[in-house]
């Protein structure tokens, strides 16, 4: 029993692959380079107003 639950918790995070499971990424090194001078000013465009200062709350 104890062998089972080890296997499901070592396929469950990555550490051994099984016949249907592929390791499970938490990061976004797969957008690395994807990105073209479009997708970039459309990002810009629309995160701008995260660079505004709300004045009202620092006073």
């Amino acid at each position: 029993m104890n062998s089972l639950v080890l296997k499901i918790i070592n396929r469950a995070i990555g550490l051994e692959k099984g016949p249907y499971k592929t390791p499970m990424h938490n990061d976004l090194d797969y957008l690395v380079g994807t990105w073209n001078k479009n997708d970039l000013k459309e990002f810009n465009k629309n995160t701008a107003f995260f660079e505004a200062i709300d004045q009202e709350i620092w006073q």
